[in-house]
């Protein structure tokens, strides 16, 4: 079975990083706290989790970026 990424924050910095993964020929499934970045995802060929711990439950590899205590807080439960 493919290698699935997980991406937790898909913003400024987190948009274009697994962009370059799907490029790469890798699978991203990714989550983000604000529709328009999961939007932006969608575009980018990302898979795109209903929740935060989605990305978390099926991978090997989770990536995230977060960028205050309030993310961290919302991501975490």
């Amino acid at each position: 079975m493919a290698q699935i990424i997980g991406f937790i924050v898909l913003c400024n910095m987190g948009g274009p990083m697994p962009a370059k993964l799907v490029a790469a020929g890798q699978t991203v499934l990714g989550f983000d706290l604000e529709p328009a970045s999961l939007e932006t995802a969608l575009a980018r060929s990302l898979a795109v989790a209903g929740a935060a711990g989605e990305p978390v439950e099926c991978e090997e590899i989770v990536i995230t970026i977060l960028k205050s205590e309030q993310q961290v807080g919302a991501v975490a439960t």
